[in-house]
């Protein structure tokens, strides 16, 4: 997520505690794995992201939402999340600039991406590290090295794919989606980063379903 925050008059405060809230942030265990079809990984929930953040908002005396709306322009919908904190003393709040998330074209799609665009907020803007529950200690060099190999090899026919679906897009689309990428990430949209980068790849991927 990217740009300032909206704050209400009285959010100063809100913001002080943000701040405390991210000294004490752990790291969410990767407890569940999905299979990609040609190899599987694993990933942080979206309940256990929020249970994490919960905590550390609780003892700063903050509570956190996320508010789910569609948003229509000329080349489309939109899913967008919006993340905001209340301050449960003084009522003040904050909120950070909406993600948006190209919705898929049945219901299954948009709660996938709704889901989806809900963790990526939470977890960008509270920086939380993520860890393998005890695979990532256990799991020696070579094996490691070996994963990533099957991984990167997985992803260069998805990466492929993109590309040309990014090049069939009317001129209008194409613009959305460098600025959606731009807004997210801080950097314009280059497509040799989609054969290394998994999460842009994944954004893309979502924006264009």
């Amino acid at each position: 997520m990217s740009g300032q925050p909206i704050t209400s008059p009285d959010g100063g405060p809100v913001l002080v505690k943000f701040a405390q809230a991210l000294g004490q942030i752990g790291a969410v265990v990767k407890a569940h794995t999905a299979d990609a079809g040609t190899y599987t990984y694993a990933y942080a929930n979206l309940s256990d992201t929020i249970a994490e953040v919960k905590r550390v908002c609780f003892d700063q005396g903050l509570t956190v939402s996320q508010n789910v709306s569609v948003k229509s322009t000329d080349a489309g919908d939109w899913v967008t999340v919006a993340t905001t904190l209340y301050d449960t003393e003084t009522g003040g709040w904050v909120t950070w600039e909406p993600l948006h998330v190209k919705p898929g074209a049945d219901p299954q799609k948009m709660g996938s991406a709704i889901t989806y665009a809900k963790r990526y907020a939470i977890t960008a803007l509270f920086c939380i590290p993520t860890a393998d529950d005890d695979g990532a200690q256990a799991r020696d060099s070579i094996v490691s090295d070996n994963e990533e190999l099957r991984a990167a090899q997985a992803r260069q026919p998805r990466a492929a794919k993109a590309k040309q679906l990014l090049q069939k897009l009317s001129d209008d689309d194409k613009q959305t989606l460098r600025d959606a990428v731009q807004a997210e990430f801080g950097r314009p949209l280059v497509l040799a980063e989609l054969d290394t980068d998994e999460t842009l790849l994944v954004y893309v991927e979502l924006c264009m379903s």
